[in-house]
């Protein structure tokens, strides 16, 4: 911790000094060393345009089609030969790349309507998702059918402008910015099936089987992977000889971890680090029928309403959220949960209770009980239904701490196969994106010469990017008294962080430039460091001097 603190610090008084020499020279360094180092966004330029190298020969093995994998796919079929994805889940690319017929709901012991789970693997899938600008412009740069699969499903952009409010008060001016701030407010299974079909139609050289990894060969010269061995979903266990390139896709199992130590490569128990924090929320999901979607009380037009309400906590005061959000196919979202232990609503009045118990500093937009209101009227027409996700581990395998030549020289992992996030703070499928743009990025630098050294290159470059939302997460966590931390800390870890992101808040609720700083540093859109801008900085320490 104390290491990066110092990072910190260095990067943030060489920014200071030439911001006070001279402000050009403050930009030029944010933009070419800050900026790539913290954030994937200068990526974004060369995502989806062709090689300038020959591609690379052999195939990529992705294990796990699910968001990440099939973003790491897309990567390396522009800069390989064949690429190939393993899914664990039986018949994926036929139930998985269109809507379902209707929603499948199951009945529980206890009398609540809930999804039937059709991706078994995958906990959060019916679950409350956040997606943040870089996500999209992801899609956008990488898939040339973009804006035609999206009006194909049906779905509608809309500039990111959310509306949160932080205990109760409203946190204006994020994302304001045009296309690049545009966003699909929609389900993760439909986000999914979206990035499915573009993968799809896109790059149909791209080939899918159902089976399961089961474990890898360590070449005789120890450097590399020598054989890949799976087994299909309806058939015996098959080997893939001399893979050019395994990517571990493989969600919050970290199973790449498992076939590597497996395999004899030397890899450290302290790898991997984790903290345990209890998080659970629920997703309630309601389906409005046409004749009432003019009725409900909305401050604007339904066919223009997305972002209805959602509120943050002080997380020195309360740890409970709640959001309602108008989703695709006229659904409305309601999301209630946060840290430890808090009612778990699955009805509306219980919804009701859930909310009145919050103690804003502001009071509560009176529209959302009129909401309520209007869905405990018409509930039997609405076809509820109430999914509960619960997770206490958040882990880091931090492969970029091994030495050169330490991993197999065609090994890498991406999304929570490297790092899973608290969900709560919506940043996980957004990491992924990040991800995917980092190994594109890494793959445009690499030919047959220097692809020896991909593993370190790319993990290196990652762990920068990472850096924040492991770090500030974590930070977040450990101010919770039921946090138990990593091994070898205690909850005094990230006091700095904590003191001086409380003020930033204060400052955000003010300032639509700092809010818009700070929402684009928690959306991985631009580097930490630009919350400790001399600007941000100095009324900060004037706040704290102050006591305000």
């Amino acid at each position: 911790m104390m290491s990066s603190v110092t990072n910190l610090l260095l990067y943030t008084s060489t920014a200071a000094a030439c911001y006070i020499a001279v402000p050009a020279l403050a930009k030029l360094y944010r933009n070419k060393v800050l900026v790539p180092k913290f954030s994937a966004v200068q990526d974004l330029e060369e995502v989806g345009k062709a090689r300038k190298k020959a591609k690379l020969k052999g195939q990529v093995v992705v294990c796990g089609g699910s968001v990440a994998g099939l973003l790491a796919a897309a990567i390396a079929y522009e800069h390989y030969e064949s690429v190939l994805i393993i899914e664990a889940e039986e018949g994926l690319v036929k139930k998985g790349s269109s809507f379902p017929s209707e929603d499948k709901i199951r009945i529980t012991p206890e009398g609540i309507p809930t999804h039937v789970n059709p991706r078994s693997r995958v906990m959060q899938y019916t679950s409350t998702h956040a997606f943040m600008p870089v996500c999209f412009r992801t899609l956008r740069r990488l898939f040339p059918s973009y804006y035609e699969e999206v009006a194909k499903l049906g779905l509608k952009e809309y500039i990111h402008k959310p509306d949160f409010h932080l205990a109760g008060i409203l946190l204006q001016g994020i994302f304001d910015e045009g296309v690049d701030s545009t966003i699909l407010y929609i389900t993760r299974e439909t986000f999914e099936i979206l990035v499915r079909r573009l993968v799809m139609k896109d790059m149909p050289g791209i080939r899918f089987v159902d089976g399961t990894v089961t474990g890898i060969q360590r070449s005789p010269d120890g450097k590399s992977i020598d054989e890949l061995y799976w087994r299909a979903s309806r058939g015996a266990s098959q080997t893939i000889p001399v893979p050019k390139l395994v990517i571990d896709a493989t969600g919050t199992s970290q199973a790449g971890l498992k076939w590597l130590n497996k395999a004899g490569f030397t890899i450290p128990a302290t790898l991997r680090i984790q903290y345990q924090v209890p998080l659970h929320y629920v997703t309630t999901l309601l389906r409005v029928p046409a004749h009432l979607r003019q009725e409900l009380p909305l401050e604007e037009r339904w066919e223009d309403t997305y972002s209805i309400y959602t509120y943050l906590p002080d997380l020195t005061k309360e740890t409970g959220f709640f959001t309602f959000f108008v989703l695709e196919q006229n659904k409305i979202l309601i999301c209630c949960g946060g840290w430890g232990d808090l009612p778990r609503p699955h009805s509306i009045d219980e919804i009701r209770e859930y909310i009145l118990q919050i103690r804003p500093q502001k009071p509560i937009n009176p529209r959302v009980f009129e909401l309520l209101d209007f869905f405990e009227e018409h509930i039997s027409e609405l076809n509820p239904s109430y999914d509960d996700a619960s997770m206490n581990t958040c882990s880091y395998v931090q492969y970029h701490q091994l030495a050169e030549g330490a991993l197999p020289q065609n090994f890498v992992a991406m999304g929570d196969s490297v790092m899973q996030l608290n969900p709560i703070f919506g940043q996980g499928i957004t990491k992924a994106a990040v991800d995917a743009l980092t190994l594109d990025s890494t793959l445009r630098e690499t030919d047959e010469s220097n692809a020896s050294s991909l593993p370190s290159r790319f993990f290196n470059r990652l762990a920068g990017r990472h850096e924040f939302g492991w770090n500030s997460n974590k930070d977040s966590d450990y101010g919770l008294s039921f946090t138990t931390p990593i091994d070898g800390e205690d909850l005094s870890v990230g006091w700095f962080s904590r003191w001086y992101g409380g003020y930033v808040m204060k400052l955000a609720l003010k300032d639509r430039k700092v809010a818009d700083s700070a929402a684009r540093v928690r959306s991985f859109a631009a580097p930490h460091t630009d919350l400790m801008a001399p600007s941000i900085l100095m009324r900060v320490l004037w706040m704290w001097l102050t006591r305000q």
